[in-house]
This record gives structure tokens, sequence and C-alpha cells, in this order.
């Protein structure tokens, strides 16, 4: 992520209950960050489905710096919920091991 930044996606899901999905977390932040969620949207304009690459990357970016070795968060299955396009698709599921990330 160029223009999103660990600390935006940090106060999204510390917004966010014990469980949640990165739509969750990709919604939260577009209401509070939109032009960085434009501008990071806009870098992929090459591909295929730019809003899909999006998502994936983003997803890849909460993997990255809250699990795993992080030990805030821990990956809960698969989940299905609308994504910026408003239509239902398959990402990460959440669940916080720590009270706030």
């Amino acid at each position: 992520m160029r223009y999103i930044t660990r600390e935006m996606v940090e106060e999204a899901i510390n917004s966010e209950g014990r469980a949640f999905d990165s739509h969750d977390v990709e919604r939260r932040v577009l209401r509070n960050h939109r032009e960085a969620v434009a501008l990071e949207i806009i870098r992929f304009i090459r591909h295929v489905d730019m809003l899909s690459t999006f998502s994936r990357i983003f997803g890849r970016f909460i993997q990255r710096n809250f699990a795993g070795r992080h030990g805030l968060l821990r990956e809960a299955g698969r989940s299905m919920s609308p994504n910026l396009r408003g239509k239902n698709s398959r990402c990460e599921k959440w669940e916080k091991v720590s009270p706030r990330a």
C-alpha cells in the first residue's frame, strides 16, 4: 500500500467488533479515507479488474501487518460479504486476539 497506511487500517480494525472480515475493513477505510483508497485503486487501472486486485492486496496487507507473528488478529476462515461493488464475494474472516490492534 502506498497511500493507505497501517494506522488507517488499524483505526478501522479497532472500530470493528471481535470478528469481522476484510470487506468490513475496506469499507470502513473507504468511509474514513476516501482519497487514499481512490489513489490505491487507481494504481491498478491496467489490471483486468482493478477493484478485485485492490481487495486481494488489501487483504494481504492486513495479514502481513496484523496477523501471524504480530499476534493481533487470527484468520477465522472465509466469509461471503459485499465487496466494494456491493456484490457478495469471498474474503478472509478475522478474529481479534488482542483487544486493540
